[in-house]
């Protein structure tokens, strides 16, 4: 919720000069400011404090490069725990075929075939390590690109506006204030919809009213609407406009989209000619400028929907991980074959097993990002 600590000046609290909000909590919540235009809530505390008691706390995980010991040894956010099961696994497995080796029993294998495939295991865990960092640091600049956008929207909004100090001005500007940190909120919802279960517009930030609004705007023909205004226009409007059955994922991904209409008519909202007093010097640009915004964020957005719902090839992943695991599984039969010390073989089979299974793990865990909170 940093967008909210970022936005608070501008929406509430007890700043009650040029750019302040209006003073009485929740004042004309759910009134019209024109169309279906709602006044943003002011009493910003109720919903900080209520998001930040239910939302689970997501740890950053954050190292000092300078200390070498505290590197290898974290836990937190480390590989450790997923690779150090095949390592003892397979040094348990050396131990077994060195000693049926010595009681006569030899099962190892010549090594010469392990060479060559270690050139292909080799090209692809790389390959596919190199697309997961691409997808990784790609995702991290839409996530910045979002958070910008926001910032940039709320600051225009008011610099363009800031000789105008009329009520209409103040609640416009705390307006586009909440429509944009309702937008990223729902947006970091809809991408953690995936692991945490939670419908995108059921976030505590969010009014009755625009929760019931957002539900009219969507077509989930499973969820249960009879309680809610409008139900049988919805489901009408999904048996007769979806072009098949809709699922939760479909919708909670179409929900930024809905916020984004809404944001959009909130800043344009003022050419009705009673919010603002003050006559813009140049229409055309000042309101392109503001939009430009929306426009960069579901830009963004529509990035970070490419990344979460399109995986690797599947041929890749599944070669790379029958090479790589067949590999690793049968090395102890090919070190074995002319080995003299168990100590040297031992820590030879741990330290290849730390290398090569964990670039699978790591691509695993880049591939759920969206669904793992602690990356």
């Amino acid at each position: 919720m940093n967008a909210i600590h970022e936005q608070e000046p501008l929406a509430g609290g007890s700043d009650s000069g040029q750019y302040g909000s209006l003073s009485s909590p929740l004042q004309q919540r759910g009134k019209s400011t024109g169309g279906r235009h709602r006044r943003a809530p002011s009493d910003w505390s109720a919903f900080e404090s209520t998001a930040t008691s239910t939302r689970e706390e997501i740890r950053e995980v954050t190292y000092d490069d300078r200390n070498h010991v505290s590197v290898v040894l974290q836990m937190h956010g480390s590989v450790w725990p997923h690779v150090l099961p095949f390592c003892l696994f397979n040094v348990v497995l050396t131990v077994g075929v060195f000693y049926l080796r010595e009681a006569g029993i030899d099962i190892t294998v010549a090594p010469v075939g392990h060479k060559f495939m270690g050139i292909v295991v080799s090209f692809l865990l790389v390959q596919a390590a190199n697309i997961e960092y691409g997808r990784f640091m790609e995702a991290r600049k839409h996530l910045s690109d979002c958070y910008r956008s926001c910032q940039e929207l709320v600051q225009f909004a008011v610099i363009l506006t800031m000789s105008d100090s009329s009520e209409g001005a103040k609640q416009w500007r705390q307006n586009i204030a909440y429509r944009t940190i309702l937008l990223l909120r729902v947006t970091m919802a809809c991408l953690e919809y995936q692991s945490s279960g939670e419908i995108p517009w059921d976030v505590n930030e969010m009014s009755a009213e625009d929760k019931v609004d957002m539900e009219e705007a969507l077509m989930v023909s499973e969820r249960g609407c009879g309680d809610h205004r409008g139900g049988g226009r919805q489901k009408t409007r999904v048996g007769k406009w979806a072009h098949g059955k809709r699922s939760m994922s479909d919708e909670a991904f179409r929900a930024p989209v809905v916020l984004a209409y809404n944001l959009r008519r909130e800043i344009m909202s003022q050419r009705s000619g009673d919010i603002l007093q003050m006559k813009w010097k140049h229409p055309c640009n000042e309101e392109i400028r503001i939009s430009d915004y929306v426009m960069h964020f579901m830009t963004a957005f529509h990035g970070l929907k490419k990344l979460t719902t399109t995986p690797l090839p599947f041929p890749l992943v599944q070669m790379a991980r029958t090479f790589t695991f067949f590999w690793v599984f049968t090395l102890p039969f090919a070190l074995c074959h002319k080995a003299v010390f168990l100590i040297q073989l031992c820590f030879t089979v741990f330290f290849h097993n730390i290398w090569f299974p964990w670039p699978n793990v790591c691509n695993h865990g880049s591939t759920g990002s969206f669904r793992r909170r602690s990356y």
